[in-house]
């Protein structure tokens, strides 16, 4: 599979569990962004789709805190957005076949309460290649700390790595390590595949996935969905990450859309 360098923005913000991450792509990107029920329902094209779901807010999420592999609890808005993520993905016609998780407890418990919202009885593998990226020395500490210390932390193809923790090359080939095996696991089954993550896992995967992928200070909510395919031992990209089943699914509560923090 062709990997596409991506050109970054220098002055892009820190996303997702940095406390500012969010989402831009090209138009081809952009059009792809928007799940549907066709989508959700599948297709015939024969590929496995695994639907890969951000955990909801956290303690240290509402805090501005760096959390990679230090862990905190779902907040009452993470539990009860992952629930709406959940049922969304119900109202869309999506019925997972199984079901994996990242082994930290914010993703562990946002599966469990998506998949009970969705009335299923599976029961999620833990991975740990689907972990958060480690962010070293800087675990626990402000955002606003790692962003001035690696302010070139976005320069993916260059970028050294967080002293104590990773570098993109590392976070992404363990991340597709964990896909590939989910993948060729599943290929052929009954249906498309859960994989509850984290905020850098998306970035990672939109960095690897998709062309003309860059940073933005408009930032993309807890519980977004994203849409990777697998065949024949290829990972691709079907949708970038996507709010719509969240906001679906807090339609169907009566229930008014409220600012998280990241």
């Amino acid at each position: 599979m062709k990997k596409r360098l991506l050109a970054l923005a220098l002055a892009a913000v820190m996303l997702f569990s940095l406390g500012m991450v969010a989402f831009a792509t090209d138009s081809s990107a952009a059009d792809a962004s928007t799940a549907d029920s066709s989508t959700a329902a599948g297709d015939d094209s024969g590929a496995l789709e695994i639907y890969i779901v951000r955990h909801g807010e956290t303690l240290f999420n509402t805090k501005s805190l760096v959390q990679g592999w230090c862990d905190s609890p779902l907040t009452e808005n993470g539990v009860a957005s992952s629930g709406y993520v959940g049922a969304g993905l119900k109202d869309a016609g999506v019925t997972f076949a199984a079901a994996y998780t990242s082994d930290m407890t914010r993703c562990i418990e946002t599966s469990g309460y998506l998949l009970d919202s969705m009335q299923s009885e599976l029961s999620p593998t833990w991975d740990k290649r689907f972990r958060e990226m480690n962010f070293g020395i800087y675990e626990g500490d402000p955002s606003s700390t790692l962003r001035e210390a690696y302010p070139d932390i976005y320069e993916w193809e260059t970028f050294a790595g967080i002293e104590g923790g990773e570098d993109w090359h590392t976070f992404i080939a363990r991340i597709m390590d964990g896909l590939t095996e989910v993948g060729a696991a599943n290929e052929g089954g009954d249906g498309p595949v859960l994989v509850t993550a984290h905020g850098m896992v998306q970035v990672a995967l939109m960095f690897y996935l998709s062309e003309g992928f860059v940073p933005s200070s408009e930032a993309l909510p807890n519980n977004g969905v994203m849409i990777v395919t697998y065949q024949d031992g290829e990972i691709a990209l079907k949708s970038a990450p996507d709010k719509s089943y969240l906001e679906k699914g807090m339609e169907l509560a009566g229930v008014e859309p409220v600012e998280a923090s990241h």
